[in-house]
């Protein structure tokens, strides 16, 4: 599996109509320095939006490639032009030898042990920015599931017991499911 189009458990609620950004987008907008709002998601087609989760973003040519895509994907569907931010030279989530204090002062704050430099190594890029950003200070960490604090084993198996259940990555929900209805004044 691809770890550039797949949808974490804990955002299943809404992976069958995309109507929020996946952690996986979210982390290609910041490798490409472009900063989306869920207006402006909302307004682009589910076909675009399913291509903005599959698309490869690994290389210079791919970041390139799908920041254009998504620049007039914006532009077409809201008129506007897409926000453009600065891409860290070196992303907290690609350095395997070091724990960021903020991942450790969550562990700390929720009176669990820290992670272990080889259970944070072991983890994707991905999933390692997916705890960076949902322990952020002053971010609301409803959506980071108490079971990665849980994780003490050394015998850690690449990520999969770290990531158990609501960390695990999956593939995204084909388009054609039917989206849940949703209730007004939420």
């Amino acid at each position: 599996m691809s770890e550039a189009d797949v949808i974490f458990d804990f955002e299943s609620d809404f992976a069958g109509s995309l109507h929020c950004i996946p952690m996986a987008v979210r982390l290609k907008l910041d490798n490409i320095g472009v900063k989306v709002s869920l207006k402006q998601w909302n307004k682009l087609a589910r076909d675009e939006r399913d291509q903005l989760l599959v698309r490869p973003c690994d290389t210079l040519t791919d970041r390139r490639a799908y920041h254009d895509y998504l620049a007039a994907a914006i532009e077409a569907r809201t008129g506007d032009r897409a926000s453009e931010l600065a891409v860290a030279e070196h992303p907290e989530w690609l350095e395997e030898s070091r724990i960021p204090v903020q991942v450790s002062d969550y562990f700390a704050a929720e009176g669990r042990s820290p992670l272990t430099l080889p259970q944070w190594a072991a983890l994707a890029p991905l999933q390692r920015y997916v705890l960076i950003k949902l322990t952020r200070p002053g971010h609301r960490n409803e959506k980071l599931p108490a079971r990665v604090a849980r994780v003490r084993s050394p015998e850690l198996a690449a990520a999969n017991r770290m990531t158990s259940r609501r960390l695990r990555l999956r593939r995204p929900v084909p388009a054609r499911v039917a989206p849940r209805p949703r209730v007004r004044g939420r």
